[in-house]
């Protein structure tokens, strides 16, 4: 997939290309399956759909690929084709791409609570750590890039709750 900046007007990146598969590992860290060019077996959405711990559906989360695709990797093969089959349109205002700094922490806070419980369930708990740090990193890069009270009071309170944290 190739990503094309709308207001821009140009390609600013593309999906990894010829990577032929992904883990569950792999994915947990790094969502690289490009949604609008996706193919998935019915009964592997069935599946997810009526997952009785999951329930999609009551979950608040706001993007509804990432948690799906998480799910079906520990019970599939998760394969590339190597050529571009989709153009995906970044706005400059919308459910993955905010504007606001506010919406952007809770958003990216959405992703990570994803991670984690999928962490929880299908791997043991092994990237705990490692998403933390991955979720202390991005509130530094927001703080430094765009400073606001709202990332300074979300670092803190990481910290205060894993004060390991202060080492990344």
């Amino acid at each position: 997939m190739r990503c094309y900046a709308q207001e821009e007007g140009r390609y600013v990146e593309n999906y990894p290309m010829g990577a032929g598969a992904t883990t569950f590992g792999e994915l947990l860290l790094n969502n690289t399956i490009p949604n609008c060019a996706a193919v998935v077996r019915r009964d592997l959405l069935a599946g997810y759909y009526a997952d009785p711990e999951l329930r999609p559906l009551e979950r608040p989360w706001p993007l509804e690929d990432y948690p799906m695709w998480l799910w079906m990797a520990p019970r599939c093969t998760i394969r590339f084709l190597d050529c571009e089959t989709a153009v995906f349109r970044v706005l400059s205002d919308s459910g993955s791409h905010q504007s606001s700094l506010e919406r952007r922490i809770v958003y990216f806070d959405a992703i990570f609570d994803i991670k984690c419980w999928f962490d929880a369930r299908y791997g043991g708990g092994r990237q705990r750590r490692r998403i933390a740090g991955m979720r202390m990193e991005y509130i530094l890069t927001l703080m430094r890039d765009a400073g606001g009270g709202a990332c300074l009071r979300r670092w803190w309170r990481d910290v205060r709750r894993e004060p390991s944290l202060l080492f990344v």
